[in-house]
């Protein structure tokens, strides 16, 4: 059901739990019953309110039908909190299964890569000032001059 924000008003107060008048942990058949309960006496001429709110037959079947479906059930069971009662062992095992199954290892695992290429996609291409040129004499390469270079000159007797 979707809260509205009044200034001095509890939006948590007219919930559909509220309105069918049945705790957090009823069943189905129960917020069934309920709601034909409720149908039945307005249909009797009695009236149906919730803290100074008259409800009609719409707002019950409304009720009921959110209730009926397993996601509008879940964001109300999150508005009304419901308290399991007493030390259950059972939950705090599940709870605590739960803890172990959600936490976070220290390190992060590696991705494999299906095609190591495939990582230059998101790395960006180094500018050219990041490259340090190497000195003409580290190629190897006989310069001007050099006996090497006068072997592979073409010399043309005219």
């Amino acid at each position: 059901m979707p809260l509205k924000w009044t200034p001095g008003v509890n939006p948590f107060v007219h919930t559909y739990f509220r309105k069918l008048r049945v705790g957090a942990i009823a069943t189905f058949r129960q917020i069934d019953d309920s709601a034909k309960d409720l149908k039945r006496n307005l249909a009797g001429g009695a009236t149906v309110e919730l803290d100074g709110v008259r409800l009609d037959e719409h707002d019950i079947a409304e009720a009921a039908t959110a209730l009926q479906k397993k996601e509008s059930l879940a964001e109300e069971l999150l508005l009304v909190h419901p308290q399991t009662g007493g030390e259950n062992k059972k939950i705090k095992e599940l709870v605590k299964k739960l803890q172990a199954a959600t936490a976070l290892g220290d390190e992060r695992p590696a991705v494999p890569l299906r095609h190591p290429l495939a990582v230059f996609a998101y790395v960006p291409a180094p500018e050219p000032a990041a490259v340090e040129w190497p000195a003409w004499g580290e190629f190897g390469l006989p310069g001007p001059g050099h006996p090497d270079d006068r072997a592979l000159d073409i010399v043309f007797d005219c």
